[in-house]
């Protein structure tokens, strides 16, 4: 079942994103992103991590999974652009 929804992916890539944003490189990223780039990536790491955070920590006030799901939710963000 965790294939079919692609859970073990989603985990695989948030420990990327938690080992990118204390600065560790991995093997995979060395193939594809140019070593000049490596800071960016570790501050957009840094960035989408916070925001993760935000949002879990947002949901444990609220004591719903409900706002993390609602927050991000496309509808909702063209809700508020308009």
């Amino acid at each position: 079942m965790t294939d079919f929804v692609r859970v073990s992916h989603g985990i695989q890539l948030l420990g990327a994103i938690l080992l990118h944003s204390f600065g560790i490189v991995t093997k995979g990223v060395k193939e594809v992103v140019p070593e000049a780039e490596y800071k960016k990536m570790c501050a957009n790491s840094r960035l989408l991590l916070a925001c993760y955070v935000a949002i879990f920590v947002w949901a444990i006030i609220a004591h719903s999974w409900v706002a993390g799901h609602v927050s991000v939710s496309p509808a909702r963000l063209r809700n508020m652009a308009a």
